[in-house]
């Protein structure tokens, strides 16, 4: 899905990912640099997480563990639910390896539908646990650590040696001022959102320093990938992969399908899954046949023009008709050019 930021905005969260922090101004707290996370700095929330959760059991909060079995003995949750999530997941999962190798887009549509309707249950059923699960060590854990977050990442300097506030400090702001920090956080994360990632990877600022770097890290951001943000290191993928996609696309994307990354994986999936699907729909004489189950949008993507021999829309109602209304098999694979 198309990310709602605009472009020029795109050039400003791409120079953060380059400089590693992202800059806010806010009335009351001044000029805030919050640094971008690395491999390093993920390590050490880990452990932070880590020791937090060992703490709140030690206070008697139960575990994610011990609450579930309360919620499931008690009545209140089905045990089938969560037997239901996980099946969703890997259910949508397999949708999405199975759209990939489509290539007709009525049938892409439909997938897509259905994949919406899927996460959009499994969220309900996430939601409704969440609620009945509680305070937890781990979720408590889980706050501790955005409060340690906001704190470790917070600088007063665009040179990020200096803290915003120190330990004391911090634990003396007000609910207020703690509001409005956690509100710019959760502010300038969706800046990093994966769909905007990949809009910055197809982007013309982007791929023009891109394309000179020929791939390699080090060249692009002038240090070791063990160094990088995860910001960089998420966009830098992208940026591999788009240019993959550019490369072996037989027709140049259109302006819109530059500026939304769906529609062209999408196109370029199309693309490559007809080929072995129009193969079959050539007879044995090398006439092309037909492609069954395809609409006229479908031919329209494919780059077949209405009333050309080399795409027909075959109706299987109408040839089941002709055939006293049903298809063998043999029906069905001539259709099918084999």
């Amino acid at each position: 899905m198309k990310s709602d930021i605009q472009k020029n905005q795109l050039r400003k969260i791409y120079v953060d990912i380059l400089h590693g922090f992202s800059y806010v101004k806010d009335k009351k707290l001044g000029d805030l640099y919050l640094k971008h996370l690395d491999l390093f700095e993920s390590h050490e929330m880990d452990e932070k997480n880590e020791s937090y959760t060992n703490q709140a059991l030690k206070e008697g909060l139960c575990s994610e563990k011990d609450r579930r079995k309360e919620i499931v003995d008690s009545g209140d949750w089905d045990p089938k639910k969560d037997n239901e999530i996980e099946a969703n997941l890997a259910f949508i999962k397999n949708l999405e390896a199975t759209k990939s190798k489509m290539f007709l887009q009525s049938e892409i549509k439909k997938l897509t539908e259905e994949i919406k309707k899927i996460r959009d249950q499994t969220n309900t059923l996430v939601s409704e646990k969440d609620e009945l699960m509680g305070l937890t060590a781990e979720t408590y854990a889980s706050k501790k650590l955005n409060d340690f977050y906001i704190f470790f990442t917070l600088y007063k300097d665009k040179d990020l040696k200096t803290k915003r506030f120190d330990a004391e400090e911090f634990d003396e702001l007000s609910e207020s001022e703690v509001i409005t920090i956690v509100t710019i956080y959760n502010e300038n994360l969706k800046r990093f959102s994966e769909p905007v990632l990949k809009r910055i990877a197809l982007s013309g600022f982007f791929l023009n320093n891109f394309t000179l770097c020929k791939d390699n890290p080090f060249t692009f951001y002038g240090k070791p990938v063990v160094d990088l943000t995860f910001h960089q290191t998420d966009l830098f993928s992208f940026g591999r992969y788009f240019k993959h996609i550019l490369s072996e696309m037989k027709n140049p994307p259109t302006p819109e399908e530059m500026d939304d990354p769906e529609k062209l994986m999408d196109k370029f999936n199309i693309a490559k899954n007809s080929g072995h699907a129009m193969s079959k729909a050539t007879n044995k004489e090398g006439a092309a046949s037909t492609i069954v189950g395809a609409t006229k949008e479908d031919l329209k993507a494919l780059g077949l023009a209405d009333g050309d021999k080399t795409g027909e829309v075959v109706d299987l109602n109408k040839e089941a008709a002709k055939k006293g209304g049903s298809l063998s098999m043999q029906d069905l694979m001539k259709l099918h050019g084999i």
